[in-house]
């Protein structure tokens, strides 16, 4: 055998091998120059997500969890006495029910604790002025006033002193309403603005009167005579336009006929609006040519009502999403495993499972018999039935009726009676052809037959 490659170095097939099997345990890379990729697994995984336990809310690890407590306290230590200082800076140095002092003992000063004491036990005086607020009168003088007037005499407010504050203002007390509560009776022009106060609460009572008595159902007219003639002119109106409305009743032959719609001596149009109907009516070429953009309409809305439903499709909740936690194969809470000696049951996911195809089929087939319900069980596919050892000759199948036989048949069949002659003729049939599909090896006699049924047992 000719090769135009170059000749082997080796002597013999044994060197060859030798070789072969040198640089196949050599490796291309020089040692510590490559460093293989560390492959976390599934344990190591779930070691991280659980270091923090959400219940607890505390990390697992007490070493980690003692240093955070303790920078916790000492942080909260120095809130707290921040908080203190400004606490002691804009409110009471001492406690308001004990009168304890918040001061450290080294800043307590037994001489400023005795005139605070002294000052809480002190009565308030009435006010920090040397008169009356109210009547602007001296202490002395007010308690004196006589408060009542003589009879025939006018009450008046009393304001003997002229009260000054030492920056030239007046106190906020001189600072009076128009109106006195204690007299009832405004400080100026009193008669004047009591008369225009009566003017204004007799309009306003008339408005609300004429609000509620607006048709005199005696007279049988309106107690407004402007809204009287209003009504007698909407009146006359409609008596000129009356009867209009009949045409619309009639039928189309006569609704939109020549001598109708317009005049077919004169061609004058009698009714615009029924015309315009004949004319669209008539032209349905033209109208035709509407026929492409109708089209597009309709491609439209058909194109966005499939992007809709695709988005809904996409959008619907996976029958998987709940499974998701469960992956670990171990509880996240407990941290105990679904498997083993010691494992435990999951908690029922409140999620029903989507059931296979054949399982709903069975559920959902409807019962074939006369009078039925419409609603049949789930068919028993292990081999017999767990109602009784029966089998229903309508389980599943449509029982076809011979010609001649009644609707709903007599009384006695309704009512689950004996078995009839043509329950006996479908009987042998049966027992020649027909084998129940979930029994195979079941052979069925012809005098099986009880109360319409067939005897298994």
């Amino acid at each position: 055998m000719n090769t135009n490659s170059a000749p082997y170095s080796e002597r013999t097939w044994g060197e060859t091998l030798q070789n072969y099997k040198q640089n196949n345990n050599k490796l291309p890379w020089g040692e510590g120059e490559f460093v293989p990729t560390k492959r976390e697994t599934v344990y190591e995984k779930s070691r991280k997500e659980r270091a923090f336990n959400p219940v607890t809310m505390t990390y697992r690890d007490e070493a980690k969890e003692s240093k955070i407590q303790q920078r916790e306290r000492a942080f909260a230590a120095v809130r707290l006495n921040d908080a203190k200082d400004k606490q002691l800076c804009f409110e009471q140095k001492f406690n308001i029910i004990n009168h304890q002092s918040h001061l450290p003992k080294s800043y307590e000063d037994a001489n400023k604790k005795t005139r605070m004491m002294n000052e809480v036990k002190r009565r308030a005086p009435d006010s920090r002025v040397k008169y009356n607020i109210i009547s602007h009168m001296g202490k002395e003088e007010h308690h004196q006033a006589k408060m009542v007037p003589k009879s025939g005499e006018e009450f008046t407010l009393r304001r003997s002193m002229d009260i000054t504050l030492e920056d030239g203002m007046k106190p906020k007390s001189h600072q009076t309403r128009e109106f006195d509560v204690l007299t009832n009776k405004y400080i100026e022009n009193h008669t004047y603005r009591e008369i225009e106060d009566l003017e204004v609460q007799r309009e306003h009572l008339a408005q609300k009167y004429w609000k509620t008595h607006d048709y005199d159902i005696l007279a049988v007219r309106y107690c407004d005579s402007q809204k009287q003639q209003k009504y007698e002119q909407d009146l006359r109106e409609k008596e000129r336009s009356h009867g209009q409305g009949q045409r619309s009743k009639l039928p189309p032959s006569v609704k939109y006929s020549e001598g109708v719609v317009y005049d077919i001596i004169s061609n004058e149009i009698r009714d615009g609006r029924a015309i315009q109907s004949v004319d669209e009516k008539r032209n349905k070429a033209v109208a035709s040519k509407m026929g492409s953009k109708v089209e597009e309409q309709i491609r439209t809305n058909a194109m966005a009502e499939d992007d809709r439903l695709e988005a809904m499709s996409f959008n619907r909740i996976a029958g998987e999403k709940f499974k998701e936690a469960r992956r670990y194969g171990y509880d996240p809470i407990t941290n105990i495993s679904f498997e083993g000696r010691r494992g435990v049951q999951p908690v029922a996911l409140r999620q029903e499972e989507r059931k296979p195809i054949w399982s709903r089929l069975h559920a959902g087939g409807g019962g074939g018999g006369s009078g039925g319900t419409g609603v049949s069980k789930p068919r028993d596919l292990s081999g017999g039935d767990q109602g009784g050892n029966s089998i229903p000759l309508n389980s599943g199948r449509r029982v076809l009726k011979p010609t001649g036989a009644t609707p709903r048949g007599s009384g006695r069949e309704r009512q689950g009676g004996g078995a009839t002659n043509r329950d006996s003729k479908i009987a042998q049939n049966m027992s020649q052809t027909m084998k129940p599909d979930f029994v195979p090896s079941l052979t069925i006699p012809s005098e099986g037959m009880v109360n319409g049924k067939l005897n298994v047992a």
